[in-house]
């Protein structure tokens, strides 16, 4: 149960991540491009 509420944050934080950047919000530098890289090989695995 723990492991799936930490998945479920961070799949929730991946998803606020992403709507930011669509919106312009938040500009996408190389420290983000590395988190949202690392957020994807997560999710794939």
């Amino acid at each position: 149960l723990m492991h799936a509420m930490y998945y479920f944050n961070m799949h929730n934080a991946l998803w606020i991540y992403v709507k930011n950047i669509f919106h312009g919000i938040q500009k996408l530098t190389l420290y983000d491009y590395n988190i949202l890289v690392s957020f994807s090989f997560l999710i794939i695995i």
